[in-house]
């Protein structure tokens, strides 16, 4: 029964495929002028290379300058300052441009390509073509992403994963496993997430466990970095793929578990301290909220109209206070956040 499911999923992934075929023929306005340019490139010029003593910025088009208040002798200094010594790495080079790209395309919006080469040439002469020539394959793989993403939102994450890489791998070769090194981390991840979420045997210690074991096989000496810039992220799909554990776990058993998982993920003493009172009235909020469920069908049945109103207006201020105006306005637009599932950890 499941063949024309799959037969489907085939068929979507060989039109994504024929589509990046056209896509690499470069048919468009743009392409058309990436192919012009490398026929006849754009002249480099020659910069002041003081430009930046007095210049704050974190970013291009960022910090004290507005996008128009950078000159074109400010952005080469700032791309060789930024990226100078790092281009030899496959990733840092998309980077750069995919920043790059971005800027000029809202500053320059008709003769972006241009100004590109020009940059490029400018900034990095010795490499110059070839930075040039990923821009295009740069151009045209975001070019793809956009004209297929309801295609690729249709897809599983088996059939999706494969049909991106397929891509990356068409237009960047070897290069496109150290450019997208880090989704490669992520899907291992979660890929591990999947196996806990569905595994039956596991105890939710050693789900834990081989969570922390994945995170530290996925992205090894770089993950305390991770962890500073995604930790609630982290933490919150491992909750989601824990559920069944943790709706099966008294209130305190939950607590010491939350705890566990929250350190184990670096949090520090004050954080994991207001986690816990979070958790404590998240907990009192739905107690109340069973409370209410089995007094409000109580309320429902004896009274109508006004004072069927009345009631329940009394009810939700006694037990939600502030809260109560939101729950009787979510009621009315027919969500009951009670009748739910309740997502531990969560809400």
């Amino acid at each position: 029964m499941k063949k024309p499911v799959v037969l489907a999923g085939v068929g979507i992934v060989a039109i994504l495929v024929i589509a990046l075929f056209f896509l690499l023929r470069g048919d468009d306005p743009v392409e058309k002028t990436f192919a012009d340019l490398k026929n006849k490139p754009m002249p480099s010029r020659t910069i002041n290379e003081n430009v930046l003593s007095d210049l704050k910025w974190k970013d291009l088009g960022e910090g004290a300058q507005s996008l128009d208040d950078l000159s074109f002798d400010q952005i080469v200094a700032l791309l060789r300052k930024k990226y100078g010594d790092q281009l030899k790495l496959p990733y840092m080079r998309i980077r750069m441009l995919e920043e790059l790209l971005r800027f000029l395309k809202q500053k320059y919006p008709d003769t972006w390509v241009q100004m590109l080469q020009e940059i490029l040439g400018t900034a990095f002469p010795d490499q110059a073509a070839s930075l040039f020539d990923q821009s295009e394959k740069l151009y045209k793989f975001n070019k793809y992403l956009e004209e297929n993403q309801g295609k690729l939102n249709k897809m599983s994450d088996e059939e999706r994963r494969s049909t991106l890489w397929s891509a990356r791998r068409d237009l960047f070769g070897e290069d496109a496993e150290q450019i997208w090194a880090g989704d490669r981390s992520n899907e291992k991840v979660a890929d591990t997430l999947k196996k806990i979420k569905e595994s039956k045997d596991m105890s939710a210690k050693d789900k834990l466990k081989a969570y922390q074991s994945s995170l530290n096989d996925a992205y090894g000496k770089a993950l305390p970095g991770v962890l500073e810039k995604q930790r609630q992220l982290l933490v919150n799909s491992f909750v989601d793929a824990v559920q069944p554990e943790l709706s099966s776990m008294n209130s305190i058993e939950r607590s010491a578990y939350l705890k566990e998982v929250r350190t184990t993920m670096g949090m520090d003493d004050a954080a994991i301290s207001r986690w816990d009172k979070l958790d404590a009235d998240r907990d009192q909020r739905w107690s109340n909220g069973e409370i209410y469920t089995q007094e409000r069908k109580e309320i429902v049945s004896r009274y109508s109209g006004d004072e069927r109103e009345k009631k329940l207006d009394e009810l939700r201020r006694k037990l939600f206070g502030e809260e109560a105006e939101s729950i009787k306005n979510e009621e009315a637009s027919g969500y009951f956040r009670f009748a739910q599932q309740r997502r531990f950890g969560r809400e």
